[in-house]
């Protein structure tokens, strides 16, 4: 039998949970990978997200002018199963690029949420008013034109709220593949790549790369 405290405590906890707002986040992702067997690695990268949990929307590959092979692969992710996938694509290999992030939307979410609204009333408003019999033409012409720009406002405030949320629910990861090793990698430069700010991720990544298919070319 639950004792009556604890039956209390367990009633605040669910009344609180209930009067806690809906956070809505989205999330980026972007991965640069060095990988020694390109095959194998480009093999499980493509098996790495179960259909059930997303889907694989883009693969690219390609060959760079040293011989080096690439491949891109973008995913649609569940944001349920966003922390999976990273820990499987992070495991091919030498992670030289991990540019991850989450943003709050929940602002933004309610604001479209209340214009919605707002404008669907609006919407309901005019189209009374418009229908009503006895309206001057010049009325009616009026009452036309405004019902006109309002039902493309809540058109373009419903889609972008559509797309926010699908946003909220699944998330982008992109992962670029590259052939290659990071044993000659110099220590100023790997201290580098520890501590490379998000913003000069992609750029970094390049000028490695660029060093990496030199040194490949090269013998």
């Amino acid at each position: 039998m639950v004792k009556p405290f604890v039956l209390l405590m367990l009633l605040v906890a669910a009344a609180l949970a209930q009067d806690e707002p809906e956070v809505y986040q989205t999330f980026t992702g972007r991965l640069v990978v060095v990988v020694e067997d390109f095959e194998k690695a480009s093999a499980e990268a493509k098996r790495a997200l179960p259909p059930e949990r997303g889907m694989l929307e883009t693969i690219e590959t390609s060959r760079t002018s040293d011989d080096l092979d690439e491949i891109y692969l973008k995913y649609r992710v569940r944001a349920d199963y966003i922390e999976e996938l990273l820990a499987a694509l992070t495991s091919l290999g030498e992670v030289i690029v991990e540019d991850t992030g989450l943003t709050d939307v929940t602002r933004r979410v309610n604001s479209l949420r209340d214009e919605v609204e707002t404008r669907t009333e609006r919407v309901r408003e005019l189209e009374a008013a418009a229908g009503r019999s006895g309206l001057p033409m010049e009325e009616r012409i009026r009452l036309q034109r405004e019902l006109t720009r309002e039902s493309s406002e809540l058109e373009r405030a419903s889609g972008a709220l559509a797309r926010l949320l699908t946003d909220t629910e699944t998330y982008p990861v992109e992962l670029t593949l590259v052939e290659g090793s990071l044993d000659s990698l110099t220590v100023f430069e790997r201290v580098l790549f520890t501590i490379v700010l998000p913003g000069l991720a992609l750029l970094v990544a390049a000028f490695f790369l660029g060093r990496l298919a030199g040194k490949r070319g090269g013998g």
